[in-house]
């Protein structure tokens, strides 16, 4: 029988399924990390904290239960306030449609790619 572990701490390391960039939300697909979507607010492991650049490279994910602020990227213009969005690969908005409510910003972007300071909750994220 496999032996199961688990992590007390906010972050955990995946092996990859393509080359990824930091700060983007990414969820489980076939057993590796890729970019979450639009619609993938479920299924959001957390945000990846450093970029790789090939597939089954290792990376760190920052879990969505831990605690306290994280920078995601953006995918395009928002305020400080605005309430946060899952976008495609793997960023946020401020748009809502199809998406699922990620969190809160607490610095603004100016456009697409930029990285904003968002608090993310974990119940803010449902199915």
């Amino acid at each position: 029988m496999a032996m199961a572990g688990f992590v007390e701490g906010g972050s955990r390391t995946f092996q990859v399924s393509a080359a990824l960039d930091e700060h983007r939300l990414v969820k489980l697909s076939s057993g590796k990390l890729a970019y979450a979507g639009l619609a993938d607010g479920a299924a959001v492991l957390g945000s990846t904290t450093k970029e790789t650049f090939a597939a089954d490279e290792y990376v760190a994910v920052d879990l969505l239960n831990r605690p306290g602020t994280r920078i995601l990227t953006a995918a395009g213009a928002f305020a400080v306030g605005a309430v946060i969005y899952t976008a495609a690969n793997g960023k946020v908005d401020d748009v809502s449609a199809s998406a699922t409510r990620i969190g809160i910003a607490l610095t603004a972007s100016a456009a697409d790619n930029d990285f904003a300071e968002i608090l993310v909750s974990p119940l803010s994220v449902s199915p």
